[in-house]
């Protein structure tokens, strides 16, 4: 993989929904989502416009993942896994996370460096027509594939 530093980009799931390529978003105007102040659910959307937009920050081998772009007052909130639960916080750091070789080309599974959690996107979990939550497991196959898609504005 090339460097990502500071290159807006959308995370687009390897899952469809109404035949549209879902995107990893976060927000915070839908009230299911708001865990509390300073926590919104990670969620997949079958259009990605608001919310949907990230920043890849690269350490090396790691990366942070900040959501920007946003109509939402979501600028500079970051990915987290804390307690078995995969959102976004506007904490100054978010968690930091490992892309391992997805099962489809050019796809990759984020995973989580601390617990060894990856991303998902729960299928059972269906917030609306247009979303489902993402979740965390251990298994490698249950893991969701993403595609990293540099955004032009």
């Amino acid at each position: 993989m090339a460097i990502l530093v500071n290159f807006k980009i959308r995370i687009k799931a390897d899952f469809y929904i109404n035949q549209k390529q879902a995107q990893l978003c976060s927000h915070k105007n839908i009230i299911h989502d708001i865990i509390d102040d300073s926590r919104i659910r990670l969620n997949v959307f079958q259009d990605g416009y608001d919310g949907c937009v990230w920043i890849v920050h690269q350490n090396g081998k790691f990366f942070e993942f900040t959501l920007t772009d946003s109509n939402y007052g979501m600028n500079n909130w970051k990915i987290e896994i804390k307690n078995n639960n995969a959102y976004c916080t506007n904490k100054e750091k978010g968690s930091i996370f490992i892309l391992e070789a997805g099962s489809l080309y050019k796809y990759y599974k984020i995973k989580n460096k601390e617990t060894g959690q990856y991303l998902f996107v729960n299928s059972n979990k269906k917030r609306d027509s247009w979303t489902y939550y993402i979740d965390l497991t251990l298994s490698e196959e249950m893991a969701t594939d993403f595609y990293f898609e540099i955004y032009h504005e």
